[in-house]
Formats: C-alpha cells, structure tokens, sequence
C-alpha cells in the first residue's frame, strides 16, 4: 500500500516521512507504486537525507546571538508594557543562556600545555573523528585533510 495516495511524492514529502521514521525501503516501495523509476526514487531520497544533514547543521554561536537577541527583545517588550512576570522570566532564560548562575559557570579550558604534542593531538582527535569522516583506523592527518576540504567545499558553496 502507498504511504500517500499522491500522483508524485516530492522531496519535501520524503523529508517528512524520514522525520516520522519511515525508512528507506517504505518510501522506495511507495515511490515504486507511485511508477517512480528506481533511479529517480533512490535520487529524490539521496536529496532527501541531504536536505536534513543540510538542516541540522549550524553554527551554535550564530544560534546563541539570535536567541540572546529575542530574549532581549522579550524583555524590552515586557518592560513597555509593565509585564514585570514576563521581563523576570525573560531575565532568567538569558541569564541561563549565558551561564550566569554559579552552578552554570564553566570554568575556561586553556587546553593542553602547548609543549605537550602527544596531548595536542589527543585534542585534536577527539575533535575530528566524532564526525567519522573516514575509517577510524586512517591516521589523524587524514581525517584533518577531509575536514579541511569540507570547510573549503563549504564555503565556496555558500557564495
């Protein structure tokens, strides 16, 4: 049976089954009985799956800046209104945000001793193979070429 009776399943559509656990195989079932070619079915669910990979990557720190900016309009428009409630929660959420109660406070981490190599490495590792790259087994070198190469692919893309 179709998950959608639709004369053609759009990339959107797709990227909604997989957001609500549909898995390949049902969506590539559903496309085949929709007369979807094989070709154009694994195509449109490769796109799919690049569009959420594309979604769920972002810069925390631009994410920060802007939640930081709508708590501090939150609060301007509390205070015009005289909403003292809503600018104290207000208060609150960026204090949170910005780890202003001491339980919250991060202590710096100035990182390795620079003279340590061995754990400049061990830093650097822990930074490049969570995001497997390549086989875990290729050396260090490796796996900074490919990110290297992504940034870079990254931002040509983006002009």
């Amino acid at each position: 049976m179709a998950i959608f009776c639709l004369q053609f399943m759009t990339k959107d559509q797709i990227i909604i089954l997989l957001c609500n656990g549909f898995t390949d195989s049902q969506i590539l079932e559903s496309l085949k009985q929709q007369n979807v070619s094989p070709d154009k079915s694994k195509d449109l669910l490769e796109q799919a799956k690049r569009s959420i990979a594309i979604a769920s990557d972002y810069d925390q720190s631009e994410q920060i800046g802007k939640a930081i900016t709508r708590i501090n309009e939150i609060f301007k428009l509390a205070q015009a209104t005289k909403d003292i409630k809503t600018a104290l929660q207000a208060q609150r959420e960026l204090n949170k945000l910005l780890g202003l109660y001491k339980a919250e406070r991060k202590q710096i981490d100035t990182g390795p001793d620079p003279t340590d190599l061995q754990a400049q490495l061990d830093e650097i590792a822990a930074h490049l193979l969570p995001l497997q790259l390549t086989d875990e087994t290729y050396p260090l070198s490796e796996h900074a070429r490919i990110a290297a190469h992504e940034v870079i692919k990254s931002r040509s893309s983006q002009t």
